[in-house]
């Protein structure tokens, strides 16, 4: 006898990822969903972006395994922010998000960013609902993760190669890194969040889109 077990195992999850992105669609909310390497620095970047365009509009639900080291720092800038942690999880699901849906006030909200857990495999299969996928890579893990990693790359709509300010000190090949994204069909910029250079322009990518 055989037994058809042919179903997509992420239907649950991208099904609970519809009702967030309408929740937050339903109050004019955009989400974004912040992923990238373990040290990547994807909260710096954010630190850097809110401190830029400013923190009224702006939550953040930060994703870890463990602590809230990520969240403290969030918070210090005035930014509400709620801490999810797995316990051991490499990802974040879209089912994890309706414990912090109701511990924000969204009156003057416009945009939920979401600091996923660092990791560069499973998190690509899980939509949580986002509007926008950016992932964040640094010259510091060096120019092959495109190659390595390319469905991580592929799925993102803005690819943010941060930590420029240590090029001159590294061997981290630029034009190969930006030759594998051409391949994607994303934006992509150049960055440094701890010196700001180019938070600008990645803001307006973001938030003037």
């Amino acid at each position: 006898m055989k037994i058809d077990l042919n179903k997509d195992v992420h239907a649950s999850n991208n099904a609970k990822a519809l009702e967030v992105h309408d929740f937050f669609n339903s109050k004019g909310i955009k989400i974004i969903n912040l992923v990238g390497s373990p040290g990547s620095g994807k909260t710096t970047l954010l630190e850097s972006m809110i401190k830029y365009h400013g923190s009224d509009d702006i939550g953040v639900i930060e994703g870890d395994l463990f602590g809230d080291l990520d969240h403290q720092r969030i918070e210090k800038l005035g930014v509400q922010s709620y801490q999810l942690n797995t316990e051991g999880a490499c990802h974040l699901e879209a089912s994890f998000l309706d414990e912090a849906l109701n511990h924000f006030d969204y009156d003057k909200m416009k945009y939920m960013f979401i600091d996923n857990i660092g990791n560069l495999i499973c998190i690509v299969s899980y939509y949580l609902g986002e509007d926008l996928r950016i992932i964040v890579s640094s010259t510091t893990e060096g120019n092959d993760k495109p190659y390595k990693y390319p469905k991580m790359f592929y799925t993102s709509d803005i690819v943010v190669l941060n930590k420029i300010d240590l090029l001159p000190y590294i061997d981290f090949d630029v034009k190969k890194f930006d030759k594998a994204i051409e391949n994607f069909e994303c934006q992509s910029i150049h960055v440094c969040a701890k010196t700001s250079e180019n938070i600008d322009k990645l803001c307006e990518m973001i938030f003037n889109a």
